[in-house]
């Protein structure tokens, strides 16, 4: 019967976490994935980079998509 029950509020935390998992994601890191996609088309837009100033230029406005996933990840 105990083990039921603790059984049962496991499920209710895994599910929680994971409609608290879909929410962030929706609701903010769609957003700063959206802007890191639009960093990088400006970046390959730039017609002065060199290829390696074009890829750094992705990579950094990767990073805060990056870590909003990591923190999320960890986080749940």
């Amino acid at each position: 019967m105990m083990e039921q029950r603790v059984q049962e509020s496991l499920k209710r935390i895994d599910i929680s976490a994971s409609e608290m998992q879909r929410e962030l994601e929706k609701n903010h890191v769609r957003k700063i994935q959206g802007q890191s996609l639009k960093h990088g088309a400006k970046c390959c837009e730039n017609q002065t980079f060199t290829a390696e100033q074009v890829q750094d230029c992705i990579k950094q406005g990767h990073e805060p998509l990056l870590k909003i996933q990591a923190t999320v990840k960890r986080g749940l």
